[in-house]
């Protein structure tokens, strides 16, 4: 899968997301920093990820733990359904 996020510039920002996706089981294959993207702050750079999961719940749960330390994530998958779904629960004060 690949996954499309925002990230800090600056030391050990690009650490943070990368810990975050390994800890959580995906297998980062490559990854890709853009910082001329036209739709982010001037302290943010674009990531591309392309990491290897189990299925749709090893999905679920690692968008829910991105999204859970504040990053706004799109994958290239279908899945990204489920983000949108979390998002609104968690903007309600709904509990997952």
């Amino acid at each position: 899968m690949e996954i499309y996020t925002a990230v800090k510039d600056g030391p050990g920002h690009i650490a943070e997301l990368t810990n975050a996706i390994t800890e959580e089981g995906g297998n980062i294959i490559t990854m890709a920093i853009d910082k001329n993207s036209e739709l982010l702050k001037p302290n943010e750079s674009r990531a591309t990820i392309v990491c290897e999961v189990t299925g749709r719940d090893h999905i679920e749960t690692l968008v829910k733990s991105l999204f859970e330390r504040g990053y706004i994530v799109t994958t290239n998958l279908d899945y990204d359904i489920i983000y949108k779904e979390l998002r609104k629960k968690l903007n309600k004060g709904d509990t997952i």
